[in-house]
């Protein structure tokens, strides 16, 4: 049995392009804080142009932050998560912590995307917590993990049906 479990992480494609278009979004607003920044001290202002800058400024820095957090928890998730496939369940896995398992048998459907697979469930998913999670399961894995997956799944449940 343990020469059937797969451990699998996110995606290096994904995160990468996660990872790029928050760094684009980051570049933009520091970029458009400098903007306001030299706008603001370049010339006399009136009031009203005043609190039109200091708002701008504002709204910059807040999103700045808003998408560097995002990025943070992008690559903690890539680093910390990881998906365990066994031989009746996969669970996941955030460091030593299993927040939720996922036995085969709730899986109607598995739908294949670009780096992605997607999980149509009898049920929600019950975390580790009590919570109800959704009913459907959507991660970014690579190819070759993608088919070991599907080969892991289908081995001994055949009424599960691949799209």
């Amino acid at each position: 049995m343990f020469e059937n479990n797969l451990e699998v992480k996110q995606s290096k494609k994904i995160v990468i392009l996660g990872c790029c278009s928050a760094g684009i979004f980051v570049a933009l607003f520091l970029g458009l804080f400098i903007f306001f920044s030299i706008k603001l001290f370049d010339a006399p202002t009136t009031s009203d142009e005043l609190i039109v800058s200091i708002i701008n400024l504002t709204f910059c820095v807040t999103f700045t932050i808003v998408v560097l957090i995002i990025l943070i928890y992008i690559i903690y998730t890539y680093i910390c998560q990881t998906d365990i496939y066994t031989g009746t369940k996969m669970y996941r896995k955030k460091g030593d912590k299993i927040i939720f398992e996922l036995p085969y048998e709730q899986i109607l459907s598995i739908r294949e995307g670009y780096c992605s697979l997607f999980f149509v469930l009898q049920n929600g998913i019950i975390k580790s917590n009590g919570k109800k999670g959704p009913r459907n399961f959507y991660e970014h894995y690579s190819r070759a993990d993608i088919h070991r997956i599907k080969h892991i799944i289908t081995d001994k449940y055949y009424n599960i049906q691949i799209q």
